[in-house]
């Protein structure tokens, strides 16, 4: 006979490989998270650059470069303060005093 815990263990297996095949086989809009990805990219590529990622010029200039394409400029209107937490090496999560 099969223990509790094991039988517990297969159904959640099954479980997972079943969400795993209906999330993969399942169809997407093409171009899905297409413009967030420019958007959050163009104002990190600013930041690098220590420029303002709020400056719609140079979000222009930054965008064409990756779509040229496009007609508008898209821009993520994010506080100051979020875009200091999400970038890696400039992050207040990375900073020497949140280490310890």
């Amino acid at each position: 006979m099969v223990s509790h815990k094991v039988r517990n263990w297969l159904r959640s297996i099954v479980a997972a490989v079943v969400l795993v095949a209906l999330v993969s086989l399942s169809p997407l809009p093409q171009g899905i998270g297409e413009q967030d990805l420019l958007v959050y990219r163009s104002a990190a590529r600013l930041l690098a650059m220590r420029a303002s990622p709020y400056d719609v010029l140079s979000l222009a200039a930054v965008e064409y470069d990756v779509r040229p394409a496009q007609a508008s400029t898209l821009a993520a209107w994010n506080p100051p303060w979020l875009c200091s937490i999400g970038w890696p090496g400039k992050s207040a999560w990375h900073s020497p005093i949140a280490r310890r």
